[in-house]
């Protein structure tokens, strides 16, 4: 690739620490040096151990979940341990960015078919405004999603993403029979920088009834079990309380 692609952007622009990436934040250094730092040497390795650990252990939960200045704090998100794909990717590309990784946040309107009825009626449909993360490395963009979790993914009897640190991962498969996957209405736009703020009008622009003026997503009308709104209808109870008890 020519020196006058890879001195296409700023790289210190997207290692930036601020109110949303707040990478030096102490309690976030130690959440991600703990599970981590001594599994890999590499940092496209840890980046990949990071991919993982966003995926899987981060709960991707809609309702009941902050959606304010302090709630869109990395180190916040990760102290929770819940949030949806803005929250996952924000502390994914934190993570990348305490890694040294140039890393910065994208959005893009798409057809999700991973929501429950109830999930459709928060967004006012089955178009959401979908967030994932875009990393440097090797000299080129690399597109990142490490929102839908396994388990979710097997509930929808879907294959979750996989990233192998060289390649986009952003296209979740759908229907396997099919071979259908998400489906991007637009180009992903690059929100940066990015400050609380901005990503607030962006949701609330986009999902009026998800981004009151309480800083916080509604609470699931039918009072399900953490997690169950994002089920699939076909889902039995004995399944959902299975599933959402690991």
């Amino acid at each position: 690739m020519s020196s006058s692609t890879t001195r296409s952007f700023d790289a210190l622009r997207f290692l930036e620490d601020n109110e949303v990436f707040d990478y030096k934040h102490a309690y976030f250094r130690q959440y991600i040096d703990e599970r981590i730092g001594k599994r890999a040497t590499d940092r496209r390795d840890r980046l990949i151990d990071v991919y993982y650990h966003v995926r899987d252990k981060i709960s991707y939960e809609i309702f009941d979940t902050p959606l304010s200045s302090a709630g869109l704090a990395s180190s916040s998100i990760v102290r929770a341990g819940r949030g949806f794909c803005l929250h996952k990717s924000i502390a994914f590309v934190s993570a990348a960015r305490l890694l040294h990784i140039p890393a910065r946040l994208k959005a893009a309107k798409v057809i999700n078919h991973f929501a429950s009825p109830g999930i459709i009626e928060l967004m006012g449909g089955a178009v959401f405004l979908h967030w994932f993360a875009e990393v440097w490395l090797d000299d080129k963009w690399i597109k990142v999603a490490p929102v839908f979790n396994k388990l979710l993914c097997s509930l929808y009897k879907a294959t979750p993403l996989e990233f192998d640190g060289r390649n986009d991962s952003i296209h979740q498969p759908y229907d396997e029979a099919a071979g259908t996957s998400m489906i991007f209405l637009e180009p992903p736009r690059t929100v940066e920088p990015a400050n609380a703020a901005e990503l607030i009008d962006l949701v609330r622009a986009a999902h009026p009834r998800m981004a009151p003026e309480n800083g916080h997503v509604c609470a699931d009308p039918r009072r399900r079990p953490r997690g169950a709104a994002h089920l699939p209808p076909s889902i039995s109870a004995t399944s959902e309380r299975s599933a959402l008890n690991g």
